[in-house]
């Protein structure tokens, strides 16, 4: 071989080295990028899994705060709820507010007023009629009264004059009553108010028969009241204050005195004293009536009182 071809085949030779140096290397960076892809796939899982993980602290942190949040919360409104129980039985006991306290006030039921115990019943037909212990009730502060010597019979009347079960009762038992026992001589009639909160012209009503009261006519009025609504319906009815004196026209009043006193609401304390009585006394509702202690809880018909009446006499 001439020294020419050497040297050229010397040369071939360092190319297909340098060719094979170069193809190591692309091999080499051919298998090196999986391994890059590969942990930068690790990569990414960890950083998945680390955010998943804040994530879901966060989650956790959120609903301890909306935990408490709701807790906080149910605090409150049960810290509400016994300020508002607080206010109402204070306003219940408490005769310097407004007509509208009044009405606030009557509407609370006090569960802890203590029941009568009754040791004695008269059963009616279908009724039972339990006795109450009365002996605490200042009679002198009924709103109305008729009084005679020594009554066989005490009737005790808690009332209120816009609702339609008191305005039946009056219609029937009530009128059976004062013909036959108060009219002859047999029976003293108290009548108390007790004004339901969700009637709205009852307080003033209420007032309205105390103030006709002043003038010698407070069972004209109470009679007036309920007759006018008898007149418009079954149900509970409206009577506005401009209806309130003409009626007390109709029965003539001095109608300056009785502007005077009703505008003012001059009896507020005396209903809401009144309505104190009923509550310890036993009553929820209206009509409840007493009859020498046995209470009547409800607009029951003339034939039951009759026959309370005459088992009660019979005694």
């Amino acid at each position: 071989m001439s020294q020419e071809e050497k040297a050229h085949e010397h040369k071939h030779t360092e190319h297909k080295q340098e060719g094979s140096s170069h193809m190591h290397h692309t091999g080499t960076s051919h298998v090196s990028k999986p391994q890059k892809e590969g942990g930068e796939l690790v990569d990414n899982v960890l950083v998945g899994f680390l955010g998943l993980f804040v994530l879901g602290f966060m989650i956790l942190v959120g609903l301890i705060i909306l935990s408490n949040s709701i807790s906080d919360l149910s605090k409150s409104i049960n810290t509400y709820a016994e300020s508002n129980q607080k206010m109402i039985k204070e306003l219940t006991s408490d005769t310097s507010g407004g007509k509208e306290g009044l009405q606030d006030g009557s509407e609370k039921k006090d569960t802890n007023v203590p029941q009568p115990t009754n040791t004695k019943k008269i059963v009616v037909n279908d009724a039972t009629f339990e006795y109450v212990d009365l002996s605490g009730l200042d009679l002198s502060k009924a709103a109305g009264k008729i009084e005679v010597e020594n009554p066989k019979l005490v009737i005790v009347e808690f009332t209120d004059i816009q609702c339609p079960f008191c305005r039946r009762f009056w219609g029937d038992s009530g009128k059976f009553l004062k013909e036959n026992y108060v009219k002859k001589g047999l029976a003293s009639y108290y009548v108390f108010d007790f004004p339901l909160s969700f009637h709205q012209d009852a307080a003033n009503m209420s007032n309205a028969a105390r103030c006709a009261g002043e003038q010698g006519k407070y069972f004209e009025m109470f009679d007036k009241l309920f007759a006018y609504q008898d007149t418009q319906g079954s149900g509970t009815v409206r009577v506005s204050s401009e209806k309130i004196s003409e009626l007390a026209k109709e029965i003539g009043l001095d109608m300056n005195k009785f502007n005077e006193c009703q505008t003012a609401f001059k009896y507020q304390k005396q209903i809401y004293e009144n309505m104190n009585y009923g509550i310890a006394v036993g009553v929820q509702g209206t009509p409840a009536i007493f009859v020498n202690g046995y209470m009547i809880p409800g607009a029951y018909p003339s034939s039951y009182v009759k026959g309370l009446v005459e088992k009660i006499l019979a005694q």
